[in-house]
């Protein structure tokens, strides 16, 4: 990724300058309906942002993983990533390349 967009991802989730962003996928967060916006991860996060209807923002350290798990949407559809934390279950879906995502977030979280 481009020092740039490294930037652009601390400041829009006030991270340390020194948190390099991996990669970042098109998805959506399911709360309550589908939020449609982009998965970011880096070496110590998994972060959603949405600005559609209103902003939606979420950071997920990844101490706070307990287990990242592939599903379906419709329970059909193998488009979707369950992120589970002390705290909550995450479900994210709508990815175009969800195995990628899937295997990113495992190598993070090791």
């Amino acid at each position: 990724m481009s020092i740039d967009k490294s930037a652009q991802y601390q400041q829009k989730f006030k991270l340390p300058p020194n948190e390099q962003l991996l990669n970042d996928f098109s998805c959506a967060l399911f709360k309550k309906g589908f939020v449609q916006g982009r998965l970011y991860i880096s070496p110590n996060y998994v972060c959603f942002y949405s600005k559609l209807l209103s902003e939606t923002k979420l950071v997920i350290n990844k101490t706070e993983i307990n287990a990242v798990e592939p599903a379906k949407t419709a329970l059909v559809i193998p488009n979707a990533i369950k992120i589970y934390t002390n705290y909550e279950e995450y479900t994210f879906s709508s990815f175009l390349h969800r195995d990628k995502a899937l295997h990113l977030i495992e190598q993070v979280m090791k």
